[in-house]
């Protein structure tokens, strides 16, 4: 799978009005890197989407998520929990930015 096929199967994910929470560009270290924003998301649907997203990346990608630190950190703490598939490689929380979790899938 190469980024442009990676792209078009984002488009099945996340789609309508909710495309404005995606953002895929080609990463400096040679991975995708897909910026996720979950604002105004339950926690049923950030892990759905979340998981919809690691599920059709066939090769491996950095997904940023964007959860907001300042009304709660439920999607925070569900990110720091949930398996997804166990492709998670690794997964980051920036100190000076604790509203954003990078998680590295494998392919």
């Amino acid at each position: 799978m190469d980024f442009s096929t990676l792209l078009t199967r984002l488009d099945f994910v996340v789609y309508g009005e909710n495309r404005w929470r995606l953002q895929a560009r080609a990463g400096i270290h040679g991975n995708p890197e897909i910026t996720y924003d979950t604002h105004g998301q339950t926690v049923l649907e950030a892990r759905r989407t979340i998981r919809n997203i690691v599920n059709i990346s066939r090769i491996p990608i950095d997904l940023y998520v964007i959860h907001g630190f300042n009304h709660g950190t439920a999607i925070k703490d569900m990110l720091a929990m949930e398996d997804f598939s166990g492709r998670i490689e690794m997964r980051y929380c920036p100190q000076n930015n604790p509203g954003e979790t990078i998680l590295s899938i494998a392919a």
